[in-house]
């Protein structure tokens, strides 16, 4: 059984406002769906800008919180998690 499924904002809204229901064809939706979006529009989504970056900024950001958590890692001591 297929379920309902979800896409992604930003691909609803690029294939609306170009009016072209083949713009992203890897990504195999089908045509009645990207057809609907395009006669009905998307709905307006809100985001949080500090959120929604891109991958390389999150491994960036991922990989600065794992080095200011090395002290912590790598004493016995738990003293500071949670300062």
């Amino acid at each position: 059984m297929v379920g309902y499924r979800a896409y992604d904002h930003r691909v609803k809204q690029a294939i609306a406002s170009t009016s072209n229901p083949y713009l992203f064809p890897q990504l195999s939706f089908p045509l009645s769906t990207a057809k609907t979006w395009i006669r009905n529009g998307v709905r307006d989504v809100v985001t949080v800008a500090d959120i929604d970056n891109d991958r390389d900024t999150l491994i960036q950001k991922i990989a600065r919180l794992e080095h200011d958590l090395q002290p912590c890692l790598q004493s016995e001591s738990r003293s500071c998690i949670g300062s």
